[in-house]
């Protein structure tokens, strides 16, 4: 996940609607390592995007449930990006009135019908916004950004009633070193080591399981800084743990391979590919901004991967906090870019994408509230993994198990397990500080926006009524809003080859690619019988809850109160049948397989 340690205290936007079409946004500081360089000279260029008032929301919304409901006769008619658009984009007088201002000021725009992608001059974005910009460097790695100096940024009268927001003017992104979990000392224990191999022992995956059609597709999406894995070590990888590895066949953005390769993007692509065995494999990064322009480049894409596997997330009421996601939210706090990341993302439903966001690895409590002082606020939602439109992934460790009627594995296993002992045991708990390798504890809870969709409905419901279980007291959480995890898979103790030599890795970041290769598998069954891929997936997995609870591991013991090696009074436990703590449980994927070539159209 993000991590918020870059050296210096959290930026925060303070943001304020001043009547009319007049906004002033105060910028506290820069970021302690992010040095002023310079004012920015008139000719320099930036990149941004210009949000539309958007129309028919809840049409689109009732729309993309319908074509992912098993029980709706619209089941697997995914729209086109025509047919989306035509239903939600503003008047075409609006649109044109936008294009044209922008245009007659020397901008080149780029037209999504509901959004501009917007390229101008530091002169032109000073003379329309009456707003300064200036050049900065980030010390550690000499990153360079021109962005909105401290001042007032007022937005033209033109604007007002037909622009939701703006976003790319403003905020750093965050240059990370290492995740916080990995500056925790890994904690001495008995616990064996996860594959690909070990993972299809327990998720009940054949060991020839593979793709076969060219049309299943599948990508991670990282965001920069994040610098992309070194293919060789994907290779080694696949060597040393008897598997395959593919090259990518479609790279998106930068694409930037170091020496010293990124954990968090060597993981994301060796068990992605090592689960979603030979599908077609993309590589996607994010150069500028968070979770909604993520969800405008997948929509905007003439032909987007069908299954997205996002490893990223940050406390939900703390989006803006710009210097940390690169939200980068002008004349809109953070529930407004939620509400907005929330419609783009529910657009991907509407073509048939399935998006996987990892629940992060700092328990309910969250990265907001590490070490368990804010008692008023003691549990933070996620995002994007907090959306209805999204499915979020939560993680659980495999243990030895306490019953000695379990058989363990007798297996062979490949040479990574020489010097790591592989995992025996099919028994999982939710991943908490206390049997984690590095004493992290996987997220889940309740959306501090989004109501509680319908799809989940009973299964909350029922959680909630189930008396005897941790939840904190009433009124400190919103227990009537969106429910997440979802599904879980392993996380912890997670052997991967990075920099030339193996390493242990973890987290929710890694449960995610792991649930998305289990997708792209079961997609590629549909495919090749002539049906149409999954979509979006939450209506599917809580009527597979329903119908056929056999189709998940249940994870019913454990809870998510704690944080990195700190254990809080207040989060969420595990019971049978859905939870916030590992959702439905992790894939069983041979009643999964069953379920859906058996029981779906």
């Amino acid at each position: 996940g993000i991590n918020a340690e870059y050296g210096g205290p959290l930026h925060l936007l303070l943001i304020s609607l001043v009547f009319l079409s007049t906004i002033e946004i105060t910028v506290s500081s820069h970021p302690e390592d992010w040095k002023f360089i310079e004012q920015a000279k008139p000719e320099e260029t930036l990149t941004f995007h210009v949000l539309l008032k958007q129309r028919n929301i809840p049409q689109l919304e009732a729309t993309v449930l319908s074509v992912s409901n098993p029980k709706s006769p619209q089941y697997g008619q995914y729209l086109t990006k025509e047919q989306i658009l035509d239903l939600i984009a503003p008047p075409i007088e609006d649109h044109d009135a936008i294009q044209s201002f922008l245009e007659s000021n020397g901008f080149e725009v780029i037209s999504y019908r509901d959004s501009f992608k917007v390229k101008g001059t530091v002169g032109s974005l000073s003379k329309i916004f009456s707003c300064q910009f200036s050049r900065f460097k980030h010390s550690p790695t000499g990153t360079l950004a021109v962005r909105q100096s401290s001042g007032r940024m007022i937005l033209p009268q033109i604007f007002d009633g037909k622009v939701d927001m703006i976003t790319g003017l403003t905020g750093f992104p965050i240059i990370p070193d290492k995740f916080a979990k990995y500056r925790m000392k890994p904690v001495a224990d008995t616990y064996e080591y996860v594959i690909p191999q070990v993972i299809r022992r327990i998720y009940n995956i054949p060991a020839n399981a593979q793709v076969t059609n060219p049309k299943t597709t599948q990508t991670v999406i990282e965001f920069l800084p994040v610098t992309a894995p070194i293919l060789s070590d994907g290779f080694t990888f696949a060597k040393l743990a008897n598997e395959e590895f593919s090259n990518y066949t479609t790279i998106v953005g930068p694409y930037t391979p170091s020496l010293s390769a990124n954990t968090e993007s060597t993981l994301d692509v060796e068990y992605l590919q090592g689960i979603g065995k030979k599908a077609n494999n993309w590589y996607w990064t994010i150069a500028d901004g968070w979770a909604l322009e993520m969800a405008l480049q997948l929509f905007n894409h003439p032909n987007p991967p069908l299954v997205v596997s996002v490893s990223y997330g940050w406390p939900e009421l703390l989006t803006c906090e710009s210097s940390v996601t690169n939200a980068k939210c002008v004349n809109s706090d953070a529930k407004d870019y939620v509400t907005r990341a929330n419609v783009e993302l529910a657009k991907l439903g509407g073509l048939g994408l399935s998006v996987l966001i990892a629940t992060q690895d700092e328990g309910a409590p969250s990265e907001a509230n590490l070490y368990c002082s804010n008692t008023a606020h003691p549990v933070y939602a996620i995002y994007p993994s907090s959306s209805p439109w999204v499915t979020a992934v939560s993680g659980t460790t495999v243990v030895p198990s306490t019953d000695s009627s379990e058989k363990r594995s007798t297996e062979a296993f490949p040479p990574i397990c020489n010097d790591y002992p592989c995992a025996t045991s099919n028994t999982e708990l939710p991943c908490q500080s206390n049997n984690t390798y590095f004493q992290w504890t996987t997220g889940g809870g309740f959306s501090e926006y989004a109501a509680r969709p319908s799809y989940q409905d009973k299964a909350v419901a029922k959680y909630l009524a189930t008396p005897g279980i941790l939840k904190p007291p009433v009124g400190l959480y919103p227990a009537s809003n969106r429910g997440y995890a979802d599904v879980s898979a392993t996380g912890s103790r997670i052997l991967i080859v990075r920099s030339g030599g193996v390493t242990v890795s973890a987290g929710t970041s890694a449960s995610t690619p792991i649930f998305a290769g289990v997708v792209s598998l079961l997609n590629d069954a549909r495919l090749n019988a002539g049906k149409k891929p999954l979509g979006f997936l939450n209506p599917l997995i809580y009527q597979i809850l329903d119908e056929s609870p056999s189709a998940f591991n249940d994870i019913y013991q454990g809870d998510n109160r704690c944080t990195l090696g700190f254990c809080c009074t207040y989060g969420y436990g595990a019971t049978r049948g859905w939870d916030p703590v590992t959702g439905a449980g992790t894939p069983n994927f041979g009643e999964l397989l069953k379920y859906i070539n058996t029981k779906l159209p």
